[in-house]
């Protein structure tokens, strides 16, 4: 197979959540048959001058991961509290004991 002088656009956008505003940018290219090329090797894309984009998570601060590692959490319903006794649940759907 030669993929080369392959070409494609996606059909509505680069994004799937309609918030975005990149939910519908490639809906003019599509219904104008306007596609981009698509490369296959790396000397083609070189050669294109495409470049690779790396994206890696941001690391914390240390003192502020020190600080997250030692924090308490607060308890949720049910869980056993500062005390150590589980906080008792009520007879409604709203937590409270209904007295």
């Amino acid at each position: 197979l030669n993929f080369d002088g392959s070409a494609e656009v996606n059909a509505t956008g680069q994004s799937g959540h309609v918030g975005s505003g990149h939910y519908s940018d490639m809906i003019v290219p599509w219904a104008r048959v306007r596609y981009h090329a698509v490369y296959w090797d790396e000397a083609t894309l070189r050669k294109a001058g495409v470049t690779r984009l790396v994206l890696e998570p941001a690391r914390p601060a240390r003192s502020a991961a020190r600080g997250a590692a030692t924090a308490a959490s607060p308890a949720s319903p049910g869980s056993p509290g500062p005390s150590g006794s589980a906080k008792s649940g009520g007879g409604s759907a709203s937590g409270d004991s209904g007295q």
